[in-house]
């Protein structure tokens, strides 16, 4: 399946671009970019097309599905040209600005029969599987509370994109996501937020940092936190009525990194250690597979889901 890069972000450069290469999945025809100069280094790293501006790289008639790496704060405008033109988009979270405009992609997207697939790249790694066989199994007991952290250090560069305003930047659409997402993975998409804490930098006018309540119809306690201006935290915690089981690289295990998973019960400490796994490879497998089976409503409803929770942040920040 012929496939094009929509942006020269960092991410498909370092990540997601050298992953597509090493697929025989897809062929990686063009990567567009409204700098000819980005545009061609890209085009002259990856042994590809450049070309310059998106509505080109759109008006492709032999490029299949597009990857799109450019700011929430555009997705939109992007998507929706994207889905007029038939392609299937893999877009990098967060997917929309809020609700309303996920809502708007996803309704596109279906009245031309093509596939949106939000990029949550950790939810194709291999250790959410073992934490889901072992959240299943029952040998933490009762869950009673679920924590996840994912924080960092600020940006170095003062214009970073996730510090615009206009770009729909802050921490809650960046790392607040990841939080979101695995809780709903892990516990079922019918969620809610309860109450949500988000910390507004005066100079950038964005959220850098917040904390999230939510619960199940269980009634289980799930508390996130995140931010950009943290000491590194990369986090999930399951604590049951039988024992706790710890992950501390849930999100950002990428290639190369080893992974390790604790369980901990009375008396007893179990680590168990996992081989590196490429999550990009496996999603984009995931993402090439769902286009082929054309079944994409599970797709579109996971998109919405996470787009309410998104909102009732928001909603119930105090």
């Amino acid at each position: 399946m012929n496939i094009g890069v929509m942006g020269c972000a960092s991410i498909a450069d370092r990540m997601v671009i050298p992953a597509i290469l090493q697929m025989s999945e897809f062929k990686l025809v063009a990567v567009a970019s409204r700098n000819s100069e980005k545009a061609n280094s890209y085009a002259s790293k990856f042994n590809c097309e450049a070309i310059i501006g998106y509505d080109e790289l759109l008006e492709r008639t032999d490029i299949e599905a597009i990857y799109m790496p450019l700011p929430t704060g555009i997705h939109l405008e992007w998507a929706l040209k994207a889905i007029e033109k038939g392609k299937h988009l893999l877009i990098e979270k967060s997917l929309a600005a809020n609700y309303n405009e996920a809502k708007q992609i996803i309704e596109a997207a279906r009245d031309k029969g093509v596939l949106i697939k939000e990029n949550f790249m950790f939810a194709y790694h291999k250790q959410l599987d073992v934490v889901k066989s072992i959240l299943n199994s029952g040998q933490l007991g009762e869950i009673h509370t679920v924590r996840t952290a994912f924080g960092f250090p600020p940006f170095p560069d003062s214009n970073n994109i996730r510090y615009q305003t206009e770009l729909a930047g802050g921490a809650l659409l960046d790392a607040g996501a990841y939080t979101l997402k695995i809780s709903a993975l892990l516990l079922g998409f019918d969620i809610k937020v309860l109450s949500s804490i988000m910390n507004v930098d005066d100079k950038f006018g964005v959220d850098v940092s917040g904390s999230i309540m939510m619960t199940d119809s269980k009634g289980t306690g799930i508390q996130t936190a995140y931010g950009f201006n943290h000491f590194y935290q990369c986090q999930l915690e399951l604590w049951g009525s039988l024992g706790k089981l710890t992950a501390p690289r849930i999100f950002t295990a990428g290639p190369g990194v080893a992974t390790k998973i604790t369980i901990e019960k009375a008396g007893n400490t179990e680590q168990i250690d996992l081989e590196s796994d490429n999550h990009f490879i496996n999603l984009l497998k995931h993402f090439h597979s769902s286009i082929k089976s054309g079944e994409f409503e599970g797709e579109y409803a996971e998109i919405l889901a996470q787009a309410r929770l998104i909102e009732e942040t928001k909603a119930a920040s105090i």
